[in-house]
């Protein structure tokens, strides 16, 4: 499970995406917050911990019919030898930790200037949102920017 983790939190690319956007956030951005933004930063630890199990849960029914072998849920039955119900479980737990986690990094006074620390909050929010609206886990694409879109668009 933590080989799967290790290479799992890297294949999201979160410094990829995270990155650009610092720079056009409209603060200047020192180079020892960049140099801070790396795996062995809290914040960022915690972001894609909670992304990779949240993405891995949510879309762990669609993948398995799918036929793809490799997720947290079935690397954590087979380390663990339980049931699916079990690790989604467990699974569930580990993820709420994470994000309890992150919030507390978000709210902990640290060097990363607030804007940074908001912009990796706001991210997992929006992948809680993109993931987590659907009645299936297995939703399409279409049906979450038509969600998007309806939230975005329609009025209260």
């Amino acid at each position: 499970m933590e080989e799967y983790m290790s290479h799992g939190k890297a294949s999201l690319g979160v410094d990829m995406r995270i990155v650009p956007v610092l720079f056009l956030m409209g603060e200047r951005i020192q180079d020892h917050v960049i140099q801070q933004l790396d795996s062995r930063s809290k914040i960022y630890d915690q972001l894609c911990t909670f992304m990779r199990l949240f993405i891995d849960v949510k879309t762990f029914e669609g993948r398995r019919y799918n036929g793809s072998r490799f997720s947290a849920v079935t690397c954590y039955m087979k380390q663990e030898n339980c049931s699916e119900k079990e690790a989604l479980e467990h699974l569930g737990t580990v993820i709420d930790e994470a994000f309890e986690e992150l919030v507390h990094e978000y709210l902990k006074p640290n060097r990363l200037p607030h804007a940074c620390k908001r912009l990796m909050f706001e991210y997992s929010r929006i992948m809680q949102f993109f993931y987590g609206t659907s009645d299936s886990t297995n939703s399409s694409q279409r049906d979450r920017i038509e969600n998007a879109i309806d939230c975005l668009f329609t009025p209260v």
